[in-house]
């Protein structure tokens, strides 16, 4: 202290100057002789020296206090050290925000305090949508960049009183308390959305993502912790199955429905080891000509339990977004490999087509996996594969998606993009994708129809720009009536009710010639029905 210029109680820290009294006093009552505890001590510029301090009386012969004989060690070093481990224990190492465990325990006193309260507690479990692909394009170094920049918007949004923690991934979690109703919890999860939604800037790159979140309210729902996490995360599913960049909130409708959910998936990695999956196939026909000129490939699934046949229709959707999307992709991709190679053994001059979801085409594994299996069938002819992508599978990165198909390309495979008129993708936008088929959607068809002004029959669908290059299939085709207008738009594939509908290998087969005469033949058919794919 002398050194320093400082008394004794100026270099103490101001928490322990009540317990550094407390001790002296009694040392000089002679009520102790003898003491041991932890101190903290200001240096001259701030810093904080943690020490461990042990002291011994010295008395004189009629026992007053002589002096004092102290020891003090500097534990700073340590302390630090311990700090640190402490909060790797308790936050995030990336963004430095609370992690799970540190969430954990303030869940469950933010539980305790509702108890003696009467607000709310929401527990708000919040997803990014787009990261992976953000990733996948630029790195997990810039990745790491963004989680930083995400939960710092998100800490900022939020007030003091609540938890903002990282709970694995893309996905962070917020407790918010004091609430006295959903209104008060729904507007700051709407401003968390709205800051999260606005472009950041990172490493040169400007990179645009949006937020589902989930929510549970506690005490409407139940009380305990882990429960109320579980509750939410399934809330934010449903977020991202509703069109992401949502805010739902948790009901015991939304349980029930993840909880057939998750039973399905189940179920359906049963049946594809079971062998209860199977491909349908629907003859793409060449109207001008009359015959068939390839199919498309429909999964069907015999379901043993239920004893029925389940349309895509029933679990394709329970299956989008899940860590078996993947599998499923690729299981058809082989299995159409391994058909196409029967036909071509028996002289059948067909290609196929496979539907490939966006989540599989991102996947940076997609292109090694199309070279490895197309090495197994050196004898396929080129384009015998086709492969269909939504026009939507492309909108977050054009350039990295079309990269992926000229490489795909050179492998022998072409593709088609599927349901054009949806409201996504312009002209300009499909005049960079390397596919030879555009598929457009029914309710484009029927607006051409319905409309003539939209496609005069001079010019029709053969009159845009890139029909010289690319073949039109019109989807979802019903009346017979309409066969006129695609013969006149040059339109050779359409598809729809008016079709044979897709069937299994050996019906198709045993039909195949009849399917020949098809442009003859299914002007007096009365039976056609539709299979939705």
């Amino acid at each position: 202290a002398e050194l320093t210029g400082m008394s004794w109680e100026d270099i103490t820290h101001t928490e322990d100057l009540a317990l550094n009294r407390q001790l002296f006093e009694r040392v000089v009552s002679g009520k102790l002789d003898e003491y041991e505890c932890d101190k903290r001590f200001f240096k001259k510029n701030g810093d904080i020296i943690y020490t461990h301090v042990a002291a011994r009386a010295v008395r004189n012969p009629s026992g007053m206090l002589d002096y004092l004989v102290v020891l003090v060690d500097d534990l700073t070093l340590l302390r630090k050290q311990q700090l640190e481990l402490e909060r790797r224990v308790y936050y995030d190492t990336l963004t430095n925000l609370p992690n799970r465990a540190l969430l954990t325990d303030r869940l469950e006193h933010a539980l305790a305090q509702l108890k003696r309260s009467n607000g709310l507690v929401a527990v708000c479990f919040i997803d990014l949508d787009g990261f992976k692909q953000v990733n996948d394009t630029y790195g997990h170094a810039l990745g790491d960049h963004l989680l930083v920049a995400v939960g710092k918007r998100i800490h900022d949004a939020c007030r003091t009183t609540d938890t903002v923690a990282r709970f694995g991934g893309d996905e962070f979690v917020v407790i918010i308390e004091g609430n006295s109703d959903q209104s008060e919890c729904l507007f700051l999860l709407q401003r968390i959305q709205e800051t999260i939604g606005q472009p950041f800037q990172i490493e040169g790159h400007w990179l645009k993502i949006s937020a589902s979140i989930g929510v549970t309210l506690c005490p409407d729902d139940v009380s305990d912790g882990e429960v109320l996490l579980r509750h939410a995360d399934q809330a934010m599913y449903l977020a991202k199955q509703s069109g992401r960049d949502r805010i739902y909130f948790f009901d015991a409708q939304s349980e029930h429905l993840m909880r057939h959910r998750t039973h399905t998936l189940e179920r359906l990695e049963q049946a594809l080891a079971l062998g209860e999956l199977q491909l349908y196939y629907q003859p793409k026909v060449d109207m001008l000509q009359g015959r068939v000129i390839g199919l498309e490939a429909l999964i069907r699934w015999h379901d043993s339990m239920q004893g029925r046949l389940v349309l895509p229709g029933e679990f394709i959707p329970l299956v989008e977004g899940s860590h078996f999307e993947i599998v499923l992709s690729e299981w058809v991709v082989r299995q159409a490999l391994c058909q196409l190679s029967e036909w071509h053994r028996m002289g059948l001059d067909l290609s196929l087509s496979v539907n490939i979801p966006a989540p599989h085409l991102r996947s940076p594994g997609f292109v090694d996996f199309i070279r490895l299996e197309m090495a197994v069938y050196p004898q396929l002819p080129p384009r015998a594969l086709e492969l269909e992508i939504l026009e939507t599978a492309a909108l977050g990165d054009l350039d990295a998606v079309i990269q992926k198909m000229m490489h795909c390309m050179d492998f022998g495979v072409s593709f088609s993009i599927d349901d054009f008129g949806t409201g996504y993708a312009s002209l300009s936008y499909l005049r960079r994708l390397p596919a030879s088929i555009i598929k457009i959607d029914q309710v484009f068809i029927v607006t051409c129809c319905t409309i003539p002004k939209i496609f005069p029959s001079s010019r029709g669908l053969s009159g845009w720009p890139w029909h010289s290059t690319r073949r039109c299939w019109p989807r979802g085709w019903k009346p017979s009536h309409m066969v006129g207008n695609f013969s006149t738009w040059g339109v050779p594939w359409p598809r729809g009710s008016a079709l044979p509908v897709p069937c299994q290998l050996q019906k198709f087969l045993a039909g195949f010639e009849t399917s020949k005469d098809f442009r003859r033949s299914h002007r007096s058919s009365r039976s056609c029905r539709v299979f939705h794919s």
